[in-house]
């Protein structure tokens, strides 16, 4: 997903509602003290979307769907 896209809430909500991507933020991740043999680090990405109510929330992508697959399910 990419900035542009409208999409729609991939969980359930209590209407069908679309928003498009406004921003993209990605961040790095760092688990644990560096010179642990324990430390990781992963690369975590989020969305924001404004939605056609006016509203904005930060999403990832495990939350969102293209919205025209969402209409077409529900």
């Amino acid at each position: 997903m990419k900035v542009g896209d409208v999409v729609s809430r991939a969980y359930a909500w209590k209407e069908l509602i679309s928003g498009i991507i406004v921003e993209r933020e990605e961040k790095t991740v760092s688990v644990g003290d560096a010179a642990d043999e324990h430390h990781y680090a992963y690369s975590e990405v989020n969305f924001v979307v404004l939605w056609a109510d006016g509203s904005t929330t930060k999403e990832m992508y495990e939350e969102l769907m293209f919205f025209k697959e969402a209409y077409e399910i529900g």
